[in-house]
């Protein structure tokens, strides 16, 4: 890919000064030179935005249908723990009826006994 100089020279360009304008008034050959290295490694450097893109793309993806399993699953949990919360408090009134019911009969037992 590109040179250590090239990275090295693009860290000391500066957008807004001197230095940018400086830059492209190199010699022809300066610029002909870093013309041909950015022709070479053009193609190369597009085939890796690509690859990392799909490669991105792909991870998104790939959350996006995690996150559509865990709010199906979150929904799941809801819908059964309504379904336990009402279980229970069908039981609940099923023990109050066989306490009330176990009383009653305590109750009569201890008359009869007297």
């Amino acid at each position: 890919m590109y040179s250590q100089k090239f990275f090295a020279d693009l860290g000391k360009t500066r957008v807004s000064g001197g230095d940018f304008g400086e830059r492209w008034r190199e010699s022809p050959e300066e610029q002909a030179k870093q013309i041909v290295e950015l022709k070479v490694d053009f193609p190369n450097l597009v085939h890796s935005w690509r690859v990392c893109s799909q490669k991105f793309v792909a991870d998104l993806v790939k959350l996006r249908d995690l996150v559509g399993i865990l709010v199906k699953d979150g929904e799941n949990l809801q819908v059964r723990y309504g379904e336990l919360e009402s279980k229970e408090k069908e039981l609940m009134a099923q023990l109050e009826s066989v306490l009330k019911e176990k009383a009653q009969i305590t109750e009569q037992m201890h008359e009869n006994s007297n």
